[in-house]
């Protein structure tokens, strides 16, 4: 495999990084760069801590 890094996304994995595939370890083995940025920046818009991207979030509940 020639990926430096490499993650799954979806409704239920939000955003995963992968270790290996196959057995074969992707990159150093540890999430890269580019996942742990997108992993924070996605917890924090479905947290609300970022106003730009608030018309995306439906509340369900008051706080």
């Amino acid at each position: 495999f020639a990926a430096s890094e490499c993650f799954l996304t979806g409704t239920a994995a939000n955003i995963t990084p992968v270790a290996e595939i196959d057995r074969r370890k992707i990159g150093d083995g540890k999430i890269g760069d580019v996942t742990k940025k997108l992993q924070e920046l996605y917890f924090d818009v479905i947290q609300g801590k970022k106003p730009e991207y608030l018309e995306w979030c439906t509340p369900v509940y008051n706080k």
